[in-house]
């Protein structure tokens, strides 16, 4: 009992101690900037349904619960209402309703589930692997990021079973590449840096170089098929595999008093992109 007491502090503690982070709308067509989640505390990795429909883990009450975004109403909906610990990692499973997320049980216990949004009724997707993020290629393939030390990329196949280390030492950042059957990755090299790599499951899981992401960057989108982006302090960048040798500035969100942008996702017509930063203030004096 002691023990579980304990973790509950410590888990609590861990809560309170992530930045003071919001999710923010971007569109790329007007420039307009909007704070959707507008909370004290950890509000974090966004993840599209549809063009009007957005999934991010949101602080509440102590905890961390998954919260649903309608963007032309501008009303949400909390997903997840679990009393025993906090979810983070909202993707939706292809091809179904269920939203795929992480759980941490304030036992210590993590694993991956799956929330039946129809039924509320929840699934363990692994019950071994310590699963931090994920990035799904069909209904029963995914990718996940492992935690360990080293961190580890596994493949789970849920149609029959089965799962395959593939690298370790790889960053959070999982994606699907758009309009293709790849999925991509982050290894993070000897120097720190994390380099992005494309994943070809159907081609025994080779994988191939794609370029590195700016030190001190370790989340990324694909905006296209063969074009990234990224965030780095108040700006957004972009690096087409085709043309570029280097990242390029898109959009500067100076204006706009954010700071410490981290992770983006991008709306299936590529006219939104959610982004994670921080908020700055002007001094006033």
């Amino acid at each position: 009992m002691r023990f579980v007491v304990i973790l509950f502090f410590i888990i609590h503690h861990l809560a309170n101690a992530q930045p003071n982070t919001d999710v923010y709308f971007l569109n790329t067509e007007t420039r307009n900037l909007v704070n959707i989640s507008d909370n004290k505390g950890y509000d974090n990795q966004p993840s599209f349904i549809s063009d009007s429909l957005v999934l991010f883990a949101k602080s509440r009450q102590q905890q961390t619960d998954i919260i649903l975004y309608n963007i032309n109403s501008k009303a949400s909906k909390w997903i997840s209402h679990t009393t025993q610990g906090s979810e983070f990692s909202p993707v939706q499973i292809p091809n179904t309703k269920n939203i795929a997320t992480v759980r941490l049980d304030t036992t210590g216990l993590q694993r991956l589930y799956s929330y039946n949004t129809t039924t509320n009724k929840t699934t363990l997707v692994n019950d071994s692997l310590k699963i931090g993020y994920h990035a799904w290629n069909n209904e029963h393939e995914l990718i996940t990021y492992v935690l360990g030390n080293p961190s580890i990329l596994v493949y789970i196949n849920l149609k029959d079973q089965t799962q395959k280390q593939i690298v370790d030492n790889i960053g959070r950042s999982l994606q699907k590449i758009p309009n293709s059957n790849l999925m991509s990755y982050t290894s993070i090299n000897t120097d720190g840096i994390h380099e992005v790599y494309q994943l070809d499951i159907e081609d025994d899981f080779s994988s191939y170089y794609v370029c590195d992401l700016p030190i001190g960057v370790q989340d990324y989108t694909w905006l296209s098929r063969d074009v990234l982006a990224i965030g780095s302090a108040s700006s957004l960048f972009t690096y087409d595999t085709f043309v570029d040798e280097d990242w390029q500035r898109w959009i500067s969100l100076k204006d706009h008093n954010i700071s410490n942008i981290t992770r983006l996702a991008v709306s299936p017509n590529g006219t939104l992109i959610a982004i994670v930063a921080e908020e700055t203030y002007k001094d006033k004096n």
